[in-house]
């Protein structure tokens, strides 16, 4: 396999590991509103709803990404998104010191927005990335 193979395997690889993941947390939502809907703040009215708007979000983003179509806008909302979520939940949690996950869960959040940040960022320009198969048939390599 040359460099330029190497590159594509690499650049589908990342973005799956980084959409799979996205889609389950979507889907993690839907299974439990209950209890996710603890975590909107409590000046933001409509609880469940942001529940759901918020596991339909990363599904849909997740897929975006891991299919490469439209990820870069995808990409990009997931990114604000979550950096809402810093701002809204983690922060104030951090600030207020009682739960000791709090700064983990705002730097977890702080990550994947970068993650998400990059791929809206270099998605478009790769779009022959978009899967496996277009990295074994693209001749000369991929990107």
């Amino acid at each position: 396999m040359n460099c330029d193979k190497c590159a594509c395997v690499s650049k589908v690889a990342g973005r799956l590991l980084f959409a799979i993941p996205m889609i389950l947390f979507g889907i993690m939502h839907f299974m439990a509103v209950e209890s996710m809907a603890a975590y909107v703040p409590s000046y933001v009215p409509g609880g469940v709803f942001w529940v759901y708007f918020t596991g339909l979000a990363l599904v849909l983003a997740g897929v975006s990404i891991a299919i490469n179509r439209l990820a870069n806008i995808g990409a990009g909302l997931l990114g604000v998104m979550l950096l809402i979520f810093v701002f809204t939940m983690h922060l104030p949690n951090v600030l207020a010191g009682q739960d000791p996950m709090a700064l983990g869960n705002l730097l977890k959040d702080v990550v994947m927005a970068g993650g998400a940040f990059y791929i809206a960022g270099v998605s478009k320009k790769e779009a022959c990335c978009s899967t496996m198969e277009s990295c074994k048939t693209t001749e000369g390599g991929c990107c």
